[in-house]
């Protein structure tokens, strides 16, 4: 046989001797779908690209493998979680494959009840049987199909977990897509949004969102936007857009000004903006209807212009929803503002709502403290009694750029286990959507966002479900066992002792609410128990001393045990591009705690040689100032050759440059530097613990002052 082959091969130079045909059977009426022919053109060009010899349509039966697909005459909408409110319906997208050997021919059948769901079947038939791997906009895995992958009988099917599932791009941060999305002249702006519109069809999303930002032309920007929201459409994705009845923060789109524009009232402005903004095919409007995530304004004549929203919205056939904040209402500004105001019923139930929770923090998680919070469970609570009386999604975050991981940067791998356990549970609970608050995808960050899109469906093949786990994902593109149990003992060691342990308390960076004056600091993300300037300048001896019994003894643990994971990892594994970026995200963030440990080491040196009067153990003291700088110069060699491997220009990403944000740099730009490393360092040495020292925000423009 071998020798057969070896001749065709010399014979017939370049041909693919082990390549088989492949036709496609459809009726008209499905070809005719847009959704389903988008998805065949692709579906056809990627089995071509896997060395598929063929790919026709209703073309040569005499074939290696035919691919049957419904004729569907009526389509299906999925069921409703709750007929007690009104709620936007969606499409059935659940399907079943059904594989049999014919003949000389294999057959798969596709049983499926919308053409949306013929979509869906198609990709997940790529990447879940065929070894397809659509992991980033810009890269994928194309396995080898050369040879025929069926061999025997076989069943796949799927179901969706969430009627509508997608996610938000936080385009007020300047991260990938934020100006090829917010400005009509940026070079290839269209093509860029495309390949992402692409990437979420490809792993079987149905809703995609981002924020509106003031800075836009909005006469430029619509006739733009008409193009790329229509391709959305077309590809069985709904259109969503998130902005503010009238928010100071971060450039966010208002739809009235104060002081009023031309003098128009408030309601004009609203009425003109819903309008303009209403030619798109919007199909949710995620609208903050407070000035600040801290406040809810004027209850009352906000209530006014959200019913009036509502109905303009409902005219123009918009959904309302809005997000529900981590912070609790006592502790905002005005906290009392909405008592004893009537809100509507009939908005409230038409209205669906988005539950939104920040970090690699769970909905059950009994240690969460972020935003003044021990944990995250009345957000939890909060769900499950909306989701009583409203549509009700889960928003969670697959990463959280302020300070606490890709800014600094960090691969914090408790995203993944925390994702994953709350998309379980939401499952069982029966959340109608799921929406994954996406920051930033360089430093391992893509892998989250990808892993949130398959684990939003169920699936089974051969009648076994397919197990899902948190580093499931990264198993399926690297098949070295070695980098995988490399990958698994990483991601257990983050959970118990960054996450459970709390030793993300001492990784963060400081931000601006960290180090406000006269004590009004905002313990937005994991603090430690005593401010960094009270570590040099006011502790007691005791609590040095218990510092260093517990505090250094985690960091240099986390450090020593990652180091001997990282020591039985072969090198020339590190060739697979997908490994060398996740180990060297993960060695950075070891990295950053030897940092951490060191700056410590010198903050508490230097504050017991002040309480011992011993100046020669405060002059001693500067050598771990010393080794700081060297991990922190270490740790920019890693950062030059992850900037080499962007997949989107360094330039930016990484670089000072214009912006519609409030933010003139890439959102990477404090990781190309190591900003906050050599910001700690200065600290530490000169005492300088406000948040003006080596100040990189613009504050007046964050808070909207400016």
């Amino acid at each position: 046989m071998f020798r057969l082959f070896l001749l065709l091969a010399l014979l017939f130079p370049g041909q693919k001797i082990w390549a088989f045909q492949i036709d496609i059977e459809a009726s008209q009426n499905v070809l005719h779908q847009t959704v389903v022919k988008y998805t065949l053109d692709d579906f056809s060009s990627l089995l071509l690209k896997a060395q598929v010899e063929n790919v026709s349509v209703n073309g040569n039966k005499n074939v290696k493998l035919v691919i049957l697909l419904p004729d569907i005459q009526e389509e299906k909408y999925a069921k409703k979680v709750s007929d007690q409110y009104p709620i936007y319906a969606v499409k059935d997208r659940s399907y079943q494959w059904t594989g049999r050997v014919d003949g000389n021919a294999y057959t798969l059948e596709l049983k499926a009840y919308s053409y949306e769901g013929i979509s869906a079947a198609l990709y997940g038939l790529l990447q879940e049987v065929l070894g397809f791997s659509f992991y980033h906009p810009r890269e994928s895995v194309i396995p080898d199909l050369s040879k025929f992958p069926f061999a025997k009988d076989f069943e796949y099917g799927s179901n969706p977990r969430f009627n509508k599932m997608g996610f938000h791009l936080h385009l007020m941060h300047p991260i990938e897509l934020t100006e090829a999305l917010l400005d009509e002249d940026f070079p290839n702006g269209e093509q860029r949004i495309k390949e992402y519109i692409d990437w979420l069809a490809r792993n079987r999303q149905n809703y995609f969102e981002f924020n509106l930002l003031n800075s836009i032309n909005l006469k430029k920007w619509i006739p733009y936007a008409q193009k790329w929201t229509a391709y959305m459409l077309e590809r069985g994705i709904m259109p969503g857009a998130d902005l503010s009845l009238n928010m100071k923060q971060q450039y966010a789109f208002k739809l009235y000004e104060y002081p009023p524009i031309k003098f128009r009232t408030k309601k004009k402005q609203v009425f003109k903006r819903v309008q303009q903004l209403a030619q798109i095919p919007w199909k949710y409007w995620n609208m903050e209807f407070s000035s600040t995530e801290f406040s809810s304004g004027n209850a009352k004549m906000k209530s006014k212009l959200r019913v009036y929203v509502h109905q303009l919205l409902r005219e123009n056939k918009i959904q309302l929803a809005g997000r529900e904040h981590v912070v609790k209402p006592e502790t905002m500004v005005n906290k009392n503002a909405f008592q004893g105001l009537d809100l509507s019923d009939s908005l409230e139930k038409y209205r669906a709502n988005f539950i939104h929770t920040v970090m690699f923090y769970t909905l059950n998680d009994s240690l969460a403290p972020v935003y003044g919070n021990k944990n995250l469970q009345h957000m939890r609570n909060k769900l499950l009694h909306e989701q009583e009386i409203k549509e009700t999604w889960y928003h969670p975050e697959s990463a959280y750029w302020i300070t606490f991981d890709n800014t600094i940067p960090m691969f914090l791998t408790p995203y993944l286990n925390a994702r994953l356990e709350d998309i379980l549970y939401c499952d069982t609970q029966k959340v109608e959507g799921h929406l994954e608050f996406s920051s930033g995808w360089e430093w391992g960050y893509w892998l989250v966002d990808w892993s949130v899109a398959n684990w939003s469906w169920s699936s089974e093949i051969n009648g076994k479900k397919v197990e899902a786990y948190p580093t499931q994902y990264f198993d399926k593109i690297v098949k070295d066992q070695s980098a995988r149990d490399f990958f698994l003992a990483t991601s257990q060691l983050q959970d118990t002792i960054i996450k459970a342990q709390n030793l993300i308390q001492f990784l963060t960076a400081a931000t601006v609410t960290d180090e406000m004056p006269f004590d009004k600091n905002l313990p937005l993300h994991p603090m430690p128990p005593y401010l960094y300037k009270d570590i040099r300048n006011k502790i007691s001896l005791q609590v040095v001393d218990s510092l260093y019994q517990h505090t250094l003894p985690l960091l240099v643990k986390y450090d020593s045990l990652y180091q001997s994971y990282r020591s039985q990892l072969g090198e020339e594994v590190l060739r697979h591009p997908v490994v060398r970026e996740m180990v060297e995200s993960l060695d950075i963030t070891a990295l950053r705690a030897r940092h951490r440990t060191a700056t410590l080491k010198y903050l508490l040196q230097y504050r017991k040689a002040s309480l011992e009067n011993n100046s020669y153990m405060k002059n001693d003291a500067l050598r771990y100032l010393e080794q700081a700088k060297k991990i922190r110069l270490q740790a920019l060699e890693i950062v030059r050759d992850r900037e080499a491997n962007y997949r989107y220009p360094v330039e930016e990403l990484a670089y000072q440059r214009p912006s519609k944000t409030v933010y003139n740099f890439g959102y990477l730009y404090t990781a190309h530097r190591l900003h906050f490393w050599e910001r700690e360092e200065g600290q530490a040495l000169n005492n300088k613990y406000t948040f003006r020292y080596q100040n990189i925000w613009d504050v007046l423009k964050i808070i909207g002052l400016k």
